[in-house]
């Protein structure tokens, strides 16, 4: 799959803004100037040509024009300790062509920055080679640089997703769980217990990092550069903060999913499973398709068979004999189609997730033909003349 490039980005503010785009072996890809160019149009601008990863500045003093580009596209800020001078930007920009002031700006600030990560990208560019992980090296660049991981923690965390849905799909297309299949979701959950603790490593990290900071110069004497900084690290904890909750819900609802597959597991030698729907109307019948795979020889338990579709009837017609209800289907739809409608008060069911479980032998006793022919001698015995 094609990947937008990685961009390493030097913005020159003001009523004509500069900007310059170099990839991650610091190769120029843009390099422009337009008068009257707003942030918005400009992040528009750049993630048409790629995704930025750092934005550059040639300013002690981060310009606000800069730090909004940056939040807007989650990228790390690198600004010089003191303004770049003059000097120093033609010498950054002497192998290059550019047009005005504005694009020498722009484009000494991207190679400053770029130089200020050169090390950390020759270390993640040699770790993917040792390792064979060039298909994941951007992902692991982005939470190298943006969120200060390590390189390892980095590409655990990308490299261990979730990885269930095929299994979930095996139960709901074939009704079986094997124990290996079991033992892979348990292992899931433990991988995910992992990664929320390197995330929470990292969070304590750098939470310990500006405290640090903070004994060295009381924030009301910082100068800008520093503050700016202990902003930048406070969003990262928070984002890494945020990360944590993700994956601790995510923990959460794998862990729930688990225990629902295990109880099918264990039930389904005494059990008969029927696939969940709310009712019979197009939009929540092929919206349930999708998820629970609805194919001939299915049992549906439907709680309202009265919404109905005839574009929904025709299919299920042709797979399904048997449907459960809560809420009971009107004589007119009994009598249209040929499927059986059982009373789920008359069967003995557990519902589980998307599925209910019922028990084989109140299946197995149920008396499903005199059910139907009840109604209909009742339905009759109101129409017809006294």
């Amino acid at each position: 799959m094609f990947q937008k490039p990685l961009l390493i980005i030097g913005i020159d503010p003001g009523t004509t803004v500069g900007y310059a785009c170099l990839d991650i072996e610091g190769n120029p890809i843009k390099i422009s100037s337009q008068k009257e160019l707003n942030y918005s149009q400009l992040i528009k601008k750049l993630i048409t040509i790629g995704k930025p990863l750092i934005i550059g500045t040639d300013k002690k003093r981060i310009p606000d024009f800069v730090e909004k580009i940056a939040i807007k596209t989650g990228s790390r800020i690198i600004a010089p300790e003191e303004d770049l001078l003059v000097k120093e930007k033609k010498i950054l920009v002497k192998k290059h062509t550019t047009k005005d002031a504005h694009q020498i700006d722009a484009l000494a600030s991207s190679i400053f920055a770029y130089q200020a990560i050169k090390t950390i990208l020759k270390k993640v560019e040699k770790f993917c080679e040792e390792h064979e992980k060039q298909k994941i090296r951007n992902n692991i660049l982005e939470l190298v640089i943006k969120q200060e991981m390590s390189i390892k923690s980095a590409t655990y965390f990308i490299e261990h997703q979730d990885t269930s849905t095929e299994i979930v799909k095996k139960v709901v297309e074939k009704k079986i769980l094997s124990k290996k299949d079991f033992l892979v979701l348990y292992d899931k959950v433990k991988q995910h217990e992992k990664t929320i603790k390197l995330l929470k490593q990292q969070s304590t990290h750098l939470q310990e990092k500006l405290r640090e900071k903070n004994k060295i110069k009381p924030i009301i004497s910082m100068d800008n550069k520093l503050k700016k900084n202990l902003t930048f690290k406070n969003s990262l904890i928070e984002s890494l903060n945020d990360k944590v909750d993700i994956i601790e819900n995510k923990l959460k609802n794998q862990a729930k999913e688990l225990e629902t597959l295990h109880r099918i597991l264990t039930s389904l030698n005494n059990h008969l499973l029927a696939k969940k729907i709310e009712n019979l109307g197009s939009q929540e019948f092929f919206s349930k398709s999708r998820i629970l795979k609805i194919d001939k020889g299915d049992i549906l338990f439907v709680n309202n068979p009265n919404i109905i579709s005839d574009n929904v009837m025709e299919i299920i017609k042709r797979k399904i004999e048997y449907i459960i209800y809560n809420q009971e289907p009107s004589i007119k739809i009994i009598n249209k189609y040929d499927i059986k409608f059982l009373n789920a008060k008359d069967l003995h069911i557990k519902e589980v997730g998307h599925f209910a479980l019922i028990t084989k032998f109140s299946f197995e006793q149920l008396p499903q033909n005199k059910i139907l022919f009840e109604k209909v001698v009742q339905e009759y015995k109101k129409t017809r003349p006294s």
